[in-house]
């Protein structure tokens, strides 16, 4: 991994991090959490073929007081490599409504929005007015929209004295722009699995 790449994960989670900490709230409205998932280029259900890694990890605050019904706003950083196209980081936020039954948690609808920092692995060509020639793009500023939905499983498990969630998610997330003329937006579906627990002790 690049330095490039080193820094624009590392910053944004000190100052998560940082702002979290600063927090005066009820414990409970703080969570974490971490996922590994499947990041495919098409829309609708993804494969795995190739398989395309990525990583996607953040803060989730509740935004209102009651258990069942919760409104939750969370904060994500992630990546993924695109062999042959980008290497990708990925810093958004999104909405999420969050209905809780029994142990588990069901979030039918997250929707968000972002910025992705986009590290080409290909070489573009541009049109000098008599031929075109090869271009390094290194890096491109983008933005991301993106849709998905949640399944968490509460367990009675704990690490450090904090109770562990399990969750599965997926994700249509829609970035632009790749090449202006050919890839004006780049579509990637993915499916999550992670581990969720809480800021501070209960």
């Amino acid at each position: 991994m690049t330095k490039r790449v080193q820094s624009c994960l590392i910053i944004p989670l000190l100052v998560l991090f940082f702002s979290a900490k600063a927090q005066d709230e009820t414990p409970s409205r703080w969570r974490a959490f971490v996922n590994l998932g499947q990041y495919a280029a098409k829309i609708g259900a993804p494969n795995f073929q190739p398989f395309r890694l990525g990583v996607n990890l953040g803060a989730s605050y509740q935004l209102n007081k009651n258990e069942k019904h919760q409104l939750r706003e969370s904060f994500h950083l992630g990546g993924f490599y695109h062999k042959d196209l980008q290497t990708a980081v990925q810093l958004y936020s999104e909405f999420q409504y969050e209905w809780h039954v029994a142990n588990f948690a069901i979030t039918p609808l997250a929707i968000g929005a972002g910025y992705v920092a986009s590290f080409s692995d290909m070489t573009s060509l541009e049109w000098d007015g008599t031929k075109y020639e090869k271009v390094a793009v290194p890096l491109r500023n983008n933005f991301i929209i993106s849709l998905g939905s949640n399944l968490m499983y509460e367990s009675p498990l704990k690490v450090a004295n904090k109770p562990i969630s399990f969750s599965l998610a997926y994700r249509l997330q829609v970035q632009g722009i790749i090449v202006r003329a050919a890839v004006p937006v780049m579509a990637y579906s993915s499916v999550q699995i992670g581990a969720v627990f809480p800021f501070f002790n209960h």
